[in-house]
């Protein structure tokens, strides 16, 4: 295997002009209503804008749900102050 690295290049070659693109990784966990969350706080940005994070650490319990191994709830922001064309 070569890596996550070179699966994400070639999946972002794939693009066409789509209105959206999601990338996630195997390890990301959805909550309830995420589009729609998603799509909101997109509305808050200027055009052309990523919405990015860094996804808490978790564990599953027996059950299978997902405990959080730290209850930090700020987000990573990251700020370019522009994008090139």
């Amino acid at each position: 295997a070569t890596g996550p690295c070179l699966a994400r290049a070639l999946a972002q070659n794939l693009h066409r002009d789509e209105e959206y693109i999601l990338q996630i990784d195997s390890h990301m966990r959805f909550r309830a209503n995420w589009d729609v969350y998603l799509l909101a706080q997109l509305a808050k940005c200027p055009n052309k804008s990523i919405l990015t994070a860094y996804p808490p650490a978790y564990v599953l319990d027996a059950d299978g749900e997902a405990e959080f191994v730290n209850n930090e709830t700020r987000g990573t922001i990251l700020a370019p102050w522009k994008f090139s064309d």
